[in-house]
Protein backbone atom coordinates (compact mmCIF):
# COMPACT_ATOMS: atom_id res chain seq x y z
CA UNK A 1 0.00 0.00 0.00
CA UNK A 2 2.73 2.15 0.69
CA UNK A 3 5.02 1.88 -2.45
CA UNK A 4 1.44 1.88 -4.53
CA UNK A 5 -0.61 4.34 -2.49
CA UNK A 6 -4.60 4.01 -3.80
CA UNK A 7 -5.53 7.75 -5.65
CA UNK A 8 -6.86 10.24 -3.45
CA UNK A 9 -10.85 10.55 -3.86
CA UNK A 10 -11.98 13.63 -5.61
CA UNK A 11 -13.02 16.29 -3.25
CA UNK A 12 -13.82 19.47 -3.08
CA UNK A 13 -11.05 22.25 -2.24
CA UNK A 14 -13.36 25.18 -0.64
CA UNK A 15 -17.13 23.82 -0.13
CA UNK A 16 -16.82 24.21 3.78
CA UNK A 17 -19.97 23.09 5.11
CA UNK A 18 -19.97 26.45 7.94
CA UNK A 19 -19.72 29.17 5.26
CA UNK A 20 -23.15 28.17 4.70
CA UNK A 21 -24.22 30.78 7.75
CA UNK A 22 -22.64 33.24 5.38
CA UNK A 23 -24.28 33.00 2.04
CA UNK A 24 -22.05 35.50 0.53
CA UNK A 25 -19.21 33.78 1.51
CA UNK A 26 -20.91 30.46 0.42
CA UNK A 27 -21.37 31.97 -2.95
CA UNK A 28 -17.89 32.85 -3.46
CA UNK A 29 -16.60 29.49 -2.30
CA UNK A 30 -18.68 27.67 -4.66
CA UNK A 31 -17.81 29.87 -7.36
CA UNK A 32 -13.88 29.08 -6.43
CA UNK A 33 -14.76 25.49 -6.81
CA UNK A 34 -16.52 26.24 -10.06
CA UNK A 35 -13.19 27.43 -11.59
CA UNK A 36 -11.57 23.87 -10.87
CA UNK A 37 -13.89 22.02 -12.64
CA UNK A 38 -13.94 24.78 -15.52
CA UNK A 39 -9.96 24.27 -15.47
CA UNK A 40 -10.13 20.61 -15.71
CA UNK A 41 -13.24 20.96 -18.63
CA UNK A 42 -10.65 23.15 -20.71
CA UNK A 43 -7.93 20.48 -20.39
CA UNK A 44 -10.83 17.71 -21.84
CA UNK A 45 -10.82 20.16 -24.58
CA UNK A 46 -7.04 20.35 -24.76
CA UNK A 47 -6.51 16.89 -25.33
CA UNK A 48 -9.06 17.13 -27.95
CA UNK A 49 -7.07 19.50 -30.00
CA UNK A 50 -3.57 17.81 -29.39
CA UNK A 51 -5.37 14.34 -30.30
CA UNK A 52 -6.57 16.43 -33.64
CA UNK A 53 -3.43 17.96 -34.67
CA UNK A 54 -1.14 14.48 -33.66
CA UNK A 55 -3.95 12.11 -35.58
CA UNK A 56 -4.02 9.97 -32.69
CA UNK A 57 -5.71 9.76 -29.24
CA UNK A 58 -8.20 7.50 -26.79
CA UNK A 59 -11.25 8.50 -25.45
CA UNK A 60 -9.94 6.75 -22.12
CA UNK A 61 -7.51 9.37 -21.59
CA UNK A 62 -10.03 11.90 -20.54
CA UNK A 63 -11.94 10.04 -18.14
CA UNK A 64 -10.08 11.09 -15.41
CA UNK A 65 -10.68 14.66 -16.15
CA UNK A 66 -14.60 14.19 -16.98
CA UNK A 67 -14.67 12.02 -13.22
CA UNK A 68 -12.93 15.09 -11.55
CA UNK A 69 -15.76 17.51 -13.49
CA UNK A 70 -18.51 15.02 -12.94
CA UNK A 71 -17.82 14.69 -8.75
CA UNK A 72 -17.27 18.44 -8.04
CA UNK A 73 -20.04 19.40 -10.31
CA UNK A 74 -22.47 17.13 -8.18
CA UNK A 75 -20.64 18.66 -4.92
CA UNK A 76 -21.79 22.34 -6.32
CA UNK A 77 -24.87 21.17 -6.64
CA UNK A 78 -25.60 19.74 -3.25
CA UNK A 79 -23.83 22.76 -1.82
CA UNK A 80 -25.76 25.28 -3.45
CA UNK A 81 -29.11 23.60 -2.64
CA UNK A 82 -28.27 23.95 0.97
CA UNK A 83 -28.21 27.82 0.91
CA UNK A 84 -31.22 29.98 1.90
CA UNK A 85 -33.68 30.25 -0.58
CA UNK A 86 -34.00 33.96 -0.78
CA UNK A 87 -30.02 33.42 -1.78
CA UNK A 88 -29.57 33.72 -5.82
CA UNK A 89 -27.83 30.63 -5.88
CA UNK A 90 -29.60 29.08 -9.66
CA UNK A 91 -26.82 30.84 -12.08
CA UNK A 92 -24.11 28.80 -9.87
CA UNK A 93 -25.92 25.87 -10.51
CA UNK A 94 -26.42 26.49 -14.28
CA UNK A 95 -22.66 27.28 -14.21
CA UNK A 96 -21.86 23.82 -12.53
CA UNK A 97 -24.03 21.88 -14.89
CA UNK A 98 -22.99 23.90 -18.23
CA UNK A 99 -19.61 22.83 -17.27
CA UNK A 100 -20.63 19.13 -17.04
CA UNK A 101 -22.21 19.54 -20.22
CA UNK A 102 -19.22 20.87 -22.25
CA UNK A 103 -17.06 18.30 -20.59
CA UNK A 104 -18.98 15.39 -22.32
CA UNK A 105 -19.22 17.69 -25.65
CA UNK A 106 -15.36 16.92 -25.31
CA UNK A 107 -15.59 13.51 -24.56
CA UNK A 108 -18.00 12.50 -27.25
CA UNK A 109 -15.82 14.67 -29.83
CA UNK A 110 -12.37 12.90 -29.30
CA UNK A 111 -14.50 9.34 -29.17
CA UNK A 112 -15.81 9.93 -32.73
CA UNK A 113 -12.32 10.72 -33.65
CA UNK A 114 -10.92 7.78 -32.23
CA UNK A 115 -13.26 5.18 -34.00
CA UNK A 116 -12.28 6.94 -37.17
CA UNK A 117 -8.75 6.61 -36.30
CA UNK A 118 -8.99 2.63 -35.50
CA UNK A 119 -10.53 2.47 -38.89
CA UNK A 120 -7.49 3.62 -40.91
CA UNK A 121 -9.40 6.65 -41.77
CA UNK A 122 -7.67 10.14 -41.17
CA UNK A 123 -8.96 13.49 -42.13
CA UNK A 124 -7.60 15.43 -45.13
CA UNK A 125 -5.09 17.47 -44.90
CA UNK A 126 -7.09 20.75 -44.98
CA UNK A 127 -10.30 19.28 -42.76
CA UNK A 128 -7.78 18.62 -40.12
CA UNK A 129 -6.38 22.11 -40.39
CA UNK A 130 -9.43 23.34 -39.94
CA UNK A 131 -10.91 21.31 -37.51
CA UNK A 132 -7.61 22.00 -35.07
CA UNK A 133 -8.28 25.53 -35.94
CA UNK A 134 -12.36 26.00 -34.66
CA UNK A 135 -11.28 24.07 -31.70
CA UNK A 136 -7.98 26.55 -30.64
CA UNK A 137 -10.71 29.12 -31.31
CA UNK A 138 -13.62 27.36 -29.37
CA UNK A 139 -10.65 26.40 -26.61
CA UNK A 140 -9.45 30.19 -26.43
CA UNK A 141 -13.22 31.17 -25.84
CA UNK A 142 -13.79 29.00 -23.39
CA UNK A 143 -10.94 30.02 -21.22
CA UNK A 144 -12.03 33.77 -21.56
CA UNK A 145 -15.32 32.82 -20.89
CA UNK A 146 -13.98 31.06 -17.68
CA UNK A 147 -11.87 33.69 -16.67
CA UNK A 148 -14.90 36.23 -16.70
CA UNK A 149 -16.92 34.29 -14.69
CA UNK A 150 -14.66 33.57 -12.25
CA UNK A 151 -13.45 37.27 -11.96
CA UNK A 152 -16.81 39.03 -13.30
CA UNK A 153 -15.61 40.65 -15.89
CA UNK A 154 -18.21 41.75 -17.64
CA UNK A 155 -15.87 43.36 -20.84
CA UNK A 156 -14.56 39.73 -21.13
CA UNK A 157 -17.62 37.92 -21.31
CA UNK A 158 -19.12 40.40 -23.63
CA UNK A 159 -15.91 39.82 -26.03
CA UNK A 160 -16.52 36.40 -25.67
CA UNK A 161 -19.86 36.57 -27.28
CA UNK A 162 -18.92 38.74 -29.87
CA UNK A 163 -16.72 36.44 -30.99
CA UNK A 164 -19.57 33.82 -31.56
CA UNK A 165 -20.39 35.30 -35.30
CA UNK A 166 -17.37 34.47 -36.43
CA UNK A 167 -16.63 30.99 -35.05
CA UNK A 168 -20.08 29.92 -36.52
CA UNK A 169 -19.20 31.49 -39.95
CA UNK A 170 -15.43 29.13 -39.83
CA UNK A 171 -17.74 26.22 -38.88
CA UNK A 172 -20.28 27.11 -42.00
CA UNK A 173 -17.04 27.73 -44.16
CA UNK A 174 -15.62 24.24 -42.92
CA UNK A 175 -18.84 22.59 -44.12
CA UNK A 176 -18.69 24.31 -47.62
CA UNK A 177 -15.21 23.29 -48.21
CA UNK A 178 -15.77 19.90 -47.16
CA UNK A 179 -18.53 19.40 -49.65
CA UNK A 180 -16.36 20.79 -52.47
CA UNK A 181 -13.73 18.15 -51.56
CA UNK A 182 -16.01 15.60 -51.29
CA UNK A 183 -17.13 16.15 -55.07
CA UNK A 184 -13.48 15.96 -56.01
CA UNK A 185 -11.81 13.04 -53.91
CA UNK A 186 -13.25 9.99 -53.13
CA UNK A 187 -10.91 9.35 -50.12
CA UNK A 188 -13.13 11.97 -48.66
CA UNK A 189 -15.93 10.27 -47.84
CA UNK A 190 -14.66 7.96 -45.57
CA UNK A 191 -14.34 11.12 -43.14
CA UNK A 192 -17.23 12.90 -44.51
CA UNK A 193 -19.75 11.64 -41.11
CA UNK A 194 -16.81 12.17 -38.58
CA UNK A 195 -15.99 15.68 -39.85
CA UNK A 196 -20.11 17.17 -40.05
CA UNK A 197 -20.24 15.59 -36.74
CA UNK A 198 -17.34 17.47 -35.20
CA UNK A 199 -18.52 20.58 -36.55
CA UNK A 200 -22.00 19.84 -34.74
CA UNK A 201 -20.35 19.53 -31.49
CA UNK A 202 -18.41 22.09 -32.07
CA UNK A 203 -21.69 24.39 -32.70
CA UNK A 204 -22.80 22.72 -29.13
CA UNK A 205 -19.59 23.77 -27.20
CA UNK A 206 -19.69 27.24 -28.61
CA UNK A 207 -23.11 27.90 -27.58
CA UNK A 208 -22.38 26.73 -24.17
CA UNK A 209 -19.47 29.13 -23.87
CA UNK A 210 -21.94 31.64 -24.69
CA UNK A 211 -24.18 30.39 -22.22
CA UNK A 212 -21.45 30.23 -19.27
CA UNK A 213 -20.64 34.28 -20.69
CA UNK A 214 -24.10 34.89 -20.35
CA UNK A 215 -23.96 33.84 -16.53
CA UNK A 216 -21.24 36.54 -15.55
CA UNK A 217 -24.03 38.98 -15.29
CA UNK A 218 -26.21 37.14 -13.61
CA UNK A 219 -23.44 35.81 -10.99
CA UNK A 220 -21.60 38.77 -10.27
CA UNK A 221 -24.88 41.09 -10.62
CA UNK A 222 -24.50 42.46 -7.43
CA UNK A 223 -20.28 43.30 -7.83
Amino acid sequence: ARLAPSPKPLAPKYLRPEALNDPLLAQGLALRELARIGDAARHMLEGVLKALVQETGHEAELLPLEEKVDRLSREVLVYVAKLPQDTPALPLLKAASELEHLADLAKRALRKAERLWTQGVTFSPEGKAELARIVGRTLARLERALTALATGNRALAERVLAEYPEVLAEVEASREAHLRRLRDRVETRASTLTHLDLLLLLEELNLGVNRLALLVEEIHKEG
